[in-house]
């Protein structure tokens, strides 16, 4: 089956954290109408204004520090 981003849902953004050189978003979706999950998503704007998806990978000590309470949230709103 592959992915059909019209089945994505957006429940909602729980908020974003600044990294030294991008942005990460905690959010929780829905994909074909199935249970909530979180999706921590790391993006960087791009030169033409738009927004570049990265790979989370490895994460500052204040990256971390921000996103605990936001996963915390997230979490109970599952």
């Amino acid at each position: 089956m592959a992915y059909s981003k019209e089945k994505d849902k957006l429940i909602e953004v729980i908020g974003t954290v600044e990294g030294p050189r991008s942005k990460i978003e905690v959010a929780i979706y829905s994909y074909d109408g199935a249970a909530p999950k979180i999706a921590i998503t790391r993006y960087a704007e791009r030169e033409d204004g738009g927004r570049g998806f990265q790979n989370l990978g490895r994460l500052t000590r204040e990256e971390a520090e921000g996103l605990l309470p936001l996963m915390k949230t997230a979490g109970g709103k599952l």
